[in-house]
C-alpha cells in the first residue's frame, strides 16, 4: 500500500510542494486503511525518475523513509532543466514482500528501444501470475509489483505497442482474480493502480493506470488517483497527496484519458501526461 505521483513541471520551484506533500504523507496518511499505532505510514524506501529537457534521465532509490531525506530529493531535482517529467514513489510494503533499496520503486528497464520506469500501488497475487503466464522468476526473491512490471516488459517485448500492452495486462490480471492484497492471511481487493515513465525516441510519456472505481468505502478513498494542475505544471497523483498539494494552489484538472479498458464490469483507465 503505498502512494505514488507523476508529474510535468514547468517551473523547478514547484518540486518544493511535491517534496513537502510528500514528506508528510510519508509520517502521517490520514487515507491509509491499515494503521499501526506509533508507527508511520510510508516507511519502506522511496524512488524517483526525472526526464528533463536536456535528455537527462536521473533516477534514485533509497530503503529510507522519504521525510527523512526530503533534502537529498530537492537537491537531486533543482538542477533539471524544464519541462521535467517524471515519478516519485513512496513505499508501505504488503505483508511478506522483501524490502530493501533494490526493491523501491521504480523499476527500470529497456524494450523495443524504449526506456521503462514504473511504480505501482496496490497488492497483486504474483505466485498466481507466475502461474498462469509461465515466468521464469523466483516470486519468492522479488515484490508483486515487479512481478507486475517484468510481465509488462514481456507483454511490450512481444506485441511493440505500450497501451495495446497495459490493456492486455489489465484484462488478463483480473480475469484470472490476481489483483488481491494478502492481509492477516485473508486476501483483500486490491488495484492495479501504477505510474510509467515512457521513454522512446527521446520523446517522454507518463501513462497512469488507474483501478480504483470497483473499490468501496475506505479503499475507494485511499486508493482513488486525481490529476491536478497549477500554472503550467500538472500532476497526476495519489488521493492523500493531492489533499495536500490543494493546500499549495493545486486545483482540479481534466485528464487525459488515451484509453478505457473493461472487463469483468470493471472500468480501468490509462491517463496520460505528453
Amino acid at each position: 500500500m503505498c502512494r505514488f505521483i507523476s508529474f510535468k513541471i514547468s517551473e523547478p520551484r514547484y518540486f518544493n510542494y511535491i517534496a513537502y506533500s510528500l514528506s508528510y504523507i510519508s509520517l502521517i496518511d490520514p487515507l491509509l486503511p491499515i494503521k499501526v499505532p506509533n508507527v508511520p505510514s510510508h516507511v519502506d524506501g522511496w524512488g524517483l525518475s526525472a526526464y528533463d529537457s536536456h535528455g537527462i534521465l536521473t533516477t534514485f532509490k533509497s530503503s529510507r523513509p522519504f521525510y527523512l531525506d526530503i533534502r537529498r530529493v530537492l537537491r537531486i531535482l533543482e538542477d533539471l532543466e524544464p519541462p521535467i517529467y517524471g515519478l516519485i514513489h513512496i513505499r508501505r510494503a504488503s505483508t511478506d514482500q522483501p524490502i530493501g533499496a533494490v526493491h523501491s520503486h521504480p523499476y527500470i528497464g529497456e524494450v523495443n528501444g524504449a526506456l521503462i520506469l514504473m511504480a505501482h500501488n496496490g497488492g497483486l497475487n504474483k505466485e498466481l501470475i507466475k502461474k498462469y503466464y509461465n515466468l521464469d522468476i523466483n516470486v519468492n526473491e522479488v515484490t508483486d509489483s515487479y512481478v507486475y512490471f517484468y510481465l509488462l516488459l514481456k507483454t511490450y517485448k512481444n506485441i511493440g505497442d505500450i497501451l495495446t500492452s497495459i490493456e492486455n495486462i489489465i484484462k488478463g490480471l483480473i480475469s484470472i482474480n490476481a489483483v488481491k492484497l494478502k492481509y492477516g492471511g485473508t486476501l483483500r481487493e486490491s488495484s492495479l493502480n501504477a505510474v510509467l515513465l515512457f521513454i522512446k525516441d527521446d520523446r517522454p510519456i507518463i501513462y497512469v493506470i488507474e483501478d480504483w472505481k470497483h473499490l468501496r468505502g475506505e479503499l475507494r478513498k485511499y486508493y482513488r488517483i486525481l490529476t491536478l494542475a497549477k500554472d503550467k505544471n500538472v500532476i497526476i497523483c495519489s488521493s492523500s497527496i493531492a489533499e495536500r498539494l490543494r493546500n499549495f494552489g493545486f486545483t482540479d484538472y481534466k485528464p487525459d484519458v488515451v484509453r478505457e479498458v473493461c472487463t469483468d464490469n470493471r472500468l480501468v483507465r490509462i491517463l496520460a501526461i505528453k
